[in-house]
């Protein structure tokens, strides 16, 4: 899953749009019209799915390191 993220073209800063979606869907629904509360300048802005920045905030697992203790 990733995090959507729009353009505020008004006060040129990322807008994060509070939604999750997969790559699969978003190619699915490229042509969708959202609406987004902007929190810079207060508008409801109106973009296409198209349009979105993706973020992806996968994380990891990986083991612990450990430092050898001294001596």
């Amino acid at each position: 899953m990733c995090e959507v993220y729009f353009y505020c073209a008004t006060y040129e800063r990322e807008i994060d749009s509070g939604m999750d979606i997969d790559h699969d869907t978003l190619q699915r629904n490229r042509l969708s019209l959202v609406h987004v509360p902007c929190p810079w300048c207060g508008k409801m802005h109106r973009f296409l799915l198209a349009d979105a920045q993706l973020n992806s905030n996968i994380v990891f697992d990986t083991p612990p390191i450990f430092a050898e203790p001294p001596g």
